[in-house]
């Protein structure tokens, strides 16, 4: 068997390197080709989650603003129930003069429910309120408009109560230290 010459073998190794050539340039091409492809895949899941991120965030708000709207509403219906119970114990105290009467204990363990009407008052006692430091002619009138006239509804109110029925006037005042004064005056 003879031997190729060399002009074939030369003719052999220059096809292969064309071949080789076109296999590297092939590989490069579908390379690139599957990177493109990568990149528009990652783009359009990245809009995708994007978009439904948001519409969910939006549902999420949506739903967190009327639970919230949902709590404030119930909380000003139990807040003006129990300043009606709050209300009525207290016109009960005063007709009582100091022992709580049935209507006011059954008023009392059914805060939630509407409040029944009062009895109608009689007159409140009323007692020297100008004897705690810091009630005046003026602060006294807005405390007996407020329903507060004897030194035992002064210790029955919450900060919170005499807040509102002072208005701004309250912020410039320790009402803490007119309620422990207004006890010990109703103790006594």
């Amino acid at each position: 068997m003879s031997r190729p010459s060399t002009s074939y073998r030369e003719a052999l190794r220059a096809d292969v390197a064309r071949l080789l050539e076109d296999v590297a340039t092939t590989r490069k091409a579908q390379a690139e080709a599957l990177r493109a492809e990568r990149t528009a895949f990652t783009e359009a899941l990245r809009t995708s989650v994007s978009s439904d991120l948001s519409s969910e965030r939006s549902r999420v708000k949506d739903e967190v603003q009327s639970l919230l709207e949902d709590i404030r509403a119930e909380h000003a219906t139990r807040r003006d129930t129990l300043r009606t119970a709050l209300r009525t114990f207290r016109t009960a105290l005063r007709n009582e003069r100091g022992s709580a009467s049935a209507s006011a204990l059954e008023v009392a363990s059914e805060i939630g429910q509407a409040a029944p009407a009062p009895a109608p008052p009689s007159p409140p006692v009323e007692e020297n309120l100008l004897r705690i430091k810091g009630i005046g002619p003026n602060t006294l009138e807005r405390l007996r408009q407020a329903g507060i006239h004897s030194f035992a509804d002064l210790a029955a109110s919450t900060p919170a109560d005499l807040h509102q029925a002072l208005g701004g006037y309250a912020k410039l005042i320790n009402v803490e230290e007119w309620l422990s004064e207004a006890r010990r005056y109703a103790q006594s």
